[in-house]
């Protein structure tokens, strides 16, 4: 087995609550790397994927039924669901690993961090950035966090109206709380992480967002190319004060 994260690649994920646009800007920063690139789609797409599901398809599949239609997974076994989200996550790190090895940028459509957030706020709901934080070291020791993370934010309710018009679902009270709670922690997680770049949807249009997130991936991957290591920005520096051509 090749030591975990000792590959000249980069692994990358767009984290973020539904409907601020991750897979769309994505989409839309994808042609602008200048480094071939491989993606991973995000749990909510491989569970609507009806092609021949592999190990993780079927493991989410199995959720899902278990679930009975809960939006956010629960079938009431909330620490066994954590434990199979996080063999998911590393059965696609595995997955991936030829490609890193390979030297290619590798995205993931949400990765440890979301399986962190909102199964900590399952599991701890009183206090979640403990366990948040348990969370991802529990997974660290199965394989790699990403080199880097784009956090994509955005007004929360036009956020969660956007999922709901591309779902056909409207979400609880409860839900939405959950919701909301989550963005909070994910920016917990952030602050003082220098892996985590935080875009914010009210900054910027949509063109410059995916100019600054193919502009931040492919600086990332330059970075770990040649071997160094991310240099810390000065504390309360905008990741929108970066200059940005689209």
């Amino acid at each position: 087995m090749h030591p975990t994260g000792s590959h000249p690649g980069l692994l990358v994920s767009i984290e973020g609550v539904n409907g601020v646009g991750k897979d769309y800007l994505l989409q839309r920063a994808r042609p602008r790397l200048t480094r071939p690139s491989r993606t991973i789609t995000e749990f909510s797409a491989r569970m609507r994927s009806t092609g021949t599901p592999g190990l993780s398809q079927q493991i989410l599949h199995a959720m899902a039924r278990a679930a009975d239609g809960d939006h956010f997974l629960r079938g009431g076994a909330p620490r066994s669901e954590t434990l199979l989200l996080l063999a998911v996550k590393t059965h696609d790190y595995e997955s991936a690993l030829p490609h890193l090895l390979d030297g290619a940028t590798v995205v993931e459509g949400r990765s440890l961090h979301s399986t962190a957030v909102y199964q900590s706020l399952i599991l701890e709901p009183a206090d979640p950035l403990p366990t948040a934080r348990r969370l991802l070291g529990l997974g660290a020791r199965w394989r790699p966090l990403p080199d880097t993370t784009v956090l994509v934010t955005d007004d929360l309710n036009a956020a969660l109206a956007r999922a709901e018009q591309r779902d056909g679902k409207i979400f609880t009270p409860e839900e939405r709380t959950l919701h909301r709670r989550a963005e909070e922690l994910f920016r917990e997680l952030a602050d003082g992480d220098d892996r985590i770049r935080v875009l914010d949807r009210r900054l910027l249009a949509p063109g410059e967002a995916a100019a600054l997130m193919a502009q931040w991936i492919d600086r990332a991957a330059a970075r770990k190319a040649a071997g160094a290591t991310a240099v810390p920005r000065p504390r309360g520096a905008s990741d929108a004060d970066e200059q940005v051509s689209s």
